[in-house]
């Protein structure tokens, strides 16, 4: 079940480091295909997208991640 987590995480990594690209990981816990309830409800049959339910929950917690980061303005 995780190689295709892999795949796609060594795919990423490999371009980034190709184009000088920073990389951005989330702060917050992903759902984990290894659960079998979240693999169900939050992920796709091929286990590397997410279901609507997947996409809403992420999207809420990266806006609240965004809106909490601390920034200042010059």
């Amino acid at each position: 079940r995780i190689y295709g987590h892999w795949l796609k995480e060594s795919i990423v990594r490999e371009m980034a480091e190709m184009y000088g690209l920073p990389i951005c990981d989330c702060c917050f816990e992903w759902h984990n295909p290894t659960n079998a309830d979240d693999l169900v409800t939050y992920w796709q049959s091929d286990e590397l997208h997410m279901t609507d339910a997947g996409n809403t929950d992420i999207f809420a917690k990266l806006e609240k991640t965004v809106n909490n980061l601390p920034f200042t303005r010059n």
